[in-house]
């Protein structure tokens, strides 16, 4: 890839992420104050969150009882319900987009690969979205919905519960054919002390077929509050 064609596709990230967040105000989603460009720089300006990733909580081995887990996950539920309802989805939902302020409070950020519908947008460049959380359909090149962001959701869970991610390699092809062929290990399987309950859930969220999937995070969020 040239220079040009890089600058160009970070700006198109930039108009991307100012164009989907900016247009979200909720507040388990980082705020978009403005976006501008200065001579050769283009910027964002975006809410301070004074704390860690959620990525950096579980790389520490901190170990997250089911209350905690289930309190995370119903607000980032709720936060990527109103995307979708405002025609956002996220594509890239990994514990890395996911910042953390000093009450625990999670804020999903990083719109850059976002697809918003009517968008005049086209996407361009390197794949998009992290392959660990990735959905088969997202892996695979195919169309994608808002069901993609609920098996990320579901990569997540899994994680917070057991400390492991449900598809792991130690490259990414192997990841990729774990995500497209391979059913995750059930979680009690991989934590001793985690309720069943747990099981069937994590299983929907992470199903191949997309249809068998929950049908919207606020579905999800129900049985997780049950």
């Amino acid at each position: 890839i040239s220079d040009d064609e890089e600058k160009n596709e970070l700006m198109l990230r930039f108009v991307r992420e100012a164009r989907a967040a900016g247009k979200l105000v909720h507040p388990n989603i980082i705020t978009i104050h403005d976006v501008g460009k200065e001579k050769d720089m283009t910027y964002i300006v975006m809410q301070c969150i004074e704390g860690p990733s959620l990525q950096n909580w579980i790389a520490s081995k901190k170990k997250f009882s089911a209350p905690d887990v289930i309190k995370l996950m119903l607000q980032l539920c709720d936060a990527l319900n109103f995307a979708h309802q405002s025609g956002i989805v996220h594509r890239d939902i990994k514990p890395a987009n996911i910042l953390l302020d000093r009450n625990g409070k999670p804020h999903i950020c990083d719109f850059g690969v976002a697809h918003v519908e009517m968008s005049t947008i086209t996407q361009t460049g390197a794949t998009i979205g992290t392959p660990s959380y990735m959905s088969p359909e997202q892996v695979m090149g195919k169309k994608i919905d808002k069901r993609s962001d609920i098996f990320s959701l579901g990569a997540i869970l899994y994680e917070l519960l057991t400390g492991k991610r449900p598809f792991d390699g130690d490259s990414i092809t192997t990841v990729i054919y774990k995500i497209v062929n391979e059913e995750a290990p059930s979680p009690t399987e991989a934590r001793k002390d985690i309720t069943e309950e747990f099981g069937p859930i994590v299983k929907k969220a992470l199903s191949k077929d997309p249809d068998n999937r929950y049908s919207s995070c606020s579905e999800l969020a129900v049985d997780l509050k049950k």
